[in-house]
């Protein structure tokens, strides 16, 4: 006779307390992108692979973002993605007033006296 092995049953969701990963969350599949990824960290999951039991330092999973490659999972790229943007849009804004200001000095042509 045969032993029948169970397999294990998954933690408790933190978002919803069901019985599943939170891959597979209704509530979370239903929210946008950002969310999920304020919601994967609010309930501390790891960003990469999604799993409870460790931090997305310490995340040992070879998998990254089948979009971007990144280390974030799958389901959280366009936050990423928006996150990148903004801080480009910022560099540039800042770049952009820097110039504006160099060039509307008032005479000297930009140049220090001493």
């Amino acid at each position: 006779m045969s032993e029948t092995r169970k397999k294990p049953e998954p933690q408790k969701c933190r978002l919803c307390g069901q019985r599943h990963v939170l891959r597979q969350c209704r509530a979370f599949l239903a929210m946008k992108p950002e969310e999920r990824y304020e919601c994967a960290r609010t309930h501390r999951y790891c960003i990469n692979c999604l799993a409870v039991s460790h931090t997305t330092g310490a995340c040992d999973s070879a998998s990254s973002c089948r979009q971007c490659s990144l280390g974030h999972h799958t389901l959280l790229r366009q936050q990423e993605l928006r996150r990148l943007v903004a801080e480009a849009k910022a560099a540039l804004d800042k770049l952009d007033a820097a110039l504006k200001s160099t060039t509307h000095q008032g005479g000297g042509g930009g140049m220090l006296r001493t």
